[in-house]
This record gives structure tokens, sequence and C-alpha cells, in this order.
């Protein structure tokens, strides 16, 4: 008997010890980051400046820091970036369910960020989007996240092309290439445009300045751009909006060969504007290429992915409580009967439980290696933990 109640306590302390919720830690959806032209702001010895942001699913964010080279500091009011006298304004859109949290569950991914120095106050300030206007004195620059980790962003792209492909211009103005990549990243409709190797992000009803050349597309042509039916007869032209071609205009209309703003007024004539001047890069490697998660369980709040979360979180908490109050009320029963075999029927519960509850912790292990039998999956967990 007292063999039998040293076991059977041991086991219950194991059980306590190993599987007894402490809390649900929330999940780390994805690390932003954000490189700072310091150059472009005037800021002196400060070069390599970056801000990294983790965005986590009860709508914090954490570990946040402000880094150049092997310095490093949390952003806070008044803090001295480095050696220099530069301040940044920290501002409340990282607290809980702010503006950063808010823009981030918008579209899955990490928002843009701006910048602005007030050279005057020699003070950087720090805002999400791209919507402050610099004032007299002040500089600012915009800058499209680098996201680690989580999910990864679901992008969809349109017009023919892909992650790796883009729709191929010349721009008369300055004799360079650009090179466009129309796609939505959750609902925005955004536009990359690539030259000489600069990538810029602009959203479909703004403008943006790359090399010199502001871009902007037609309003009444948005929805054919970021449509599925785009295709190969769709026309895509550069239209110059001012005598120096340094305003172009992305249209499906095509303009009058003095007013094309690819080519000289001699050459435009030989502009058929289709599309099929996409880079096709594809080789068979294309064919092994990742899959987001985020298309196939969808992490935001409200959705069948985070739905699926909530559920387990539940089910880790609840779990370990029924293993010990089942299992302690078997005991009881068994002391009250005083039958042995009770006492052997109790323990091997106990044991069938206490791997019922490993197991419970184990289904994002599980859920990895199916997954991982899907070829090209970019995060075999899907976020789940």
């Amino acid at each position: 008997m007292v063999k039998y109640k040293k076991k059977i306590l041991l086991l219950l302390i194991i059980g306590i010890m190993i599987f007894f919720p402490h809390g649900v830690k929330a999940a780390k959806l994805a690390t932003c980051r954000y490189n700072i032209d310091t150059n472009r702001l005037g800021i002196a010895d400060a070069d390599g400046l970056y801000l990294t942001v983790d965005v986590n699913s009860d709508g914090s964010t954490s570990n946040r820091k402000i880094v150049t080279g092997n310095w490093s500091k949390t952003p806070e009011p008044g803090l001295q970036i480095k050696d220099t006298i530069w301040y940044l304004q920290y501002s409340k859109m990282f607290d809980k369910n702010g503006k950063f949290y808010t823009a981030y569950k918008e579209n899955n991914s990490c928002p843009d960020m701006q910048f602005i120095s007030k050279t005057g106050t020699y003070q950087l300030s720090i805002y999400v989007g791209s919507g402050v206007s610099a004032g007299p004195g002040e500089t600012s620059t915009t800058v499209h996240a680098v996201q680690s980790g989580g999910s990864s962003s679901n992008k969809t792209y349109y017009c023919g092309t892909s992650a790796s492909n883009g729709i191929s211009r010349p721009v008369d103005a300055i004799d360079k290439t650009a090179s466009l990549k129309f796609y939505k990243e959750g609902n925005t409709k955004k536009l990359e445009i690539i030259i000489d190797g600069e990538s810029n992000i602009m959203e479909a009803s703004a403008a943006m300045a790359v090399a010199g050349v502001t871009f902007t597309v037609r309003k009444e042509d948005i929805d054919t751009y970021w449509s599925s039916s785009c295709n190969g007869d769709t026309n895509l032209f550069f239209k110059r909006l001012t005598q120096d071609k340094l305003n172009l205009e992305i249209t499906t209309v095509r303009p009058a060969d003095t007013e094309n703003g690819a080519y000289k007024a001699s050459d435009a004539s030989k502009d058929t504007g289709k599309i099929e001047t996409v880079e096709n890069n594809a080789t068979l490697e294309g064919l092994n290429q990742t899959v987001a998660c985020s298309t196939i369980f969808d992490m935001r709040e409200g959705h069948f992915g985070w739905l699926i979360q909530k559920i387990l979180d539940y089910i880790k908490v609840a779990g370990p409580i029924l293993v010990v109050l089942l299992s302690a009320i078997d005991f009881i029963k068994a002391i009250a009967s005083s039958e042995e075999d009770a006492y052997k029927k109790a323990q091997s519960k106990l044991i069938i439980r206490l791997i019922a509850a490993l197991a419970l912790f184990l289904i994002p292990t599980i859920v990895s290696l199916l997954l991982q039998l899907i070829n090209g999956i970019a995060d075999p967990t899907c976020g789940f933990h």
C-alpha cells in the first residue's frame, strides 16, 4: 500500500511540474527592421543606423532597439543617438494595440515607417506610414521594412509578374530602365519600381520619386493593373506630364509620340506598350518556390489560423488541469475502496493521461512534420506554438 502511494505521489508531482501551465506566452509574429538613411536625414556619426521591433500576437511589441555599429539602445523619451546630440522622440505608437500593431495587423506585414529629422532642435521623430509632411528645416525619409520570422508577408502579384520578375520599360529622361512590379500586400495595392538596383515601394494612389523621376499611376487604370485579368494584351505606357519628362504617369492609354516618356519622339511610334516586355527569368527551380503560411492558415486576429491557435492555447491550459483533477479523483476512490486492483487501474489511467497531455504540447511538432511533406512550405510550423 505504502509502495503504491509513493509512486502515485511521485507521478502527480512530476505531472504538475511538467504540464501545469504558467500562462500562455504571446507568440512573436515577426521582427521588423528599418534601415535609416542617416545621410539623407543629416545625422552624423551614426552610419548603419537601424530600428528593430518585434510584433507579438497579443498586440504588443517588444525588443525595440535602435542600433548603429556595436551600439544599441531601447527607444525612449530623450534617447541620445550614440555620441551625437541627436535625440529620438519616442511616441505611443509602439504601445500594446497601438498604431504600429494596428498597421501590422491590417496587412499581416511590417508597415512602412517615416523618419523626420528636425535640424533646428536635433530631434528624430518616427511615424507609422508616410503621411506626415516635413516642415521648414526638416528632412524626411520613408523606409520599407525588412521582415523576418513569423509568417511571410502575404503578397499577391498581378500583371503577369512574380516576386522575381517585373515589367521593364525604358525611361527616356534618365536613359535608364525601370522594372515595375504590381502587387497587393493584404488589401493594399502597391507598386515596386526598381532603377539601377534601387527599390522603392509606393501605394497605388500615391506618387513617388525614383532616381529623380516622379511616378504616378493613372487613377482610371488602378483596377486594371491590380487585377488578375491583367495579361499580355494590357498596355503600359509612360506618359510625360511635364516638358522635362521627369514626371511620368503610368497608364494604359497610348500617349502622343511627343508625350511618350519611355522613348524619344522619333522612336515612340514603335512602342507597342504591351506588357510582354516582362523579363521572364523563370527556371525549373521556380517550381520549388516557397509557400507563405498565410495562404494556408491566416494567423490574423479573428481568422481561421488565429482561431485554431486560440483553441490549442485553451487545450494546453485545460489538459494538465484535467489530468491532475481526474487522477486525484481516481486515487481517492481507490483509497476509499481499499482494493488492490483499484490502485493499479488508477495508476494506468494516470500514465495514459500524462502521455495524452504531453501529446498536446507536441501538436506543433506533428503539424510541422506533416507540412514538411508539402514541398516548399516557408515555415513548417505555420506560426502554431
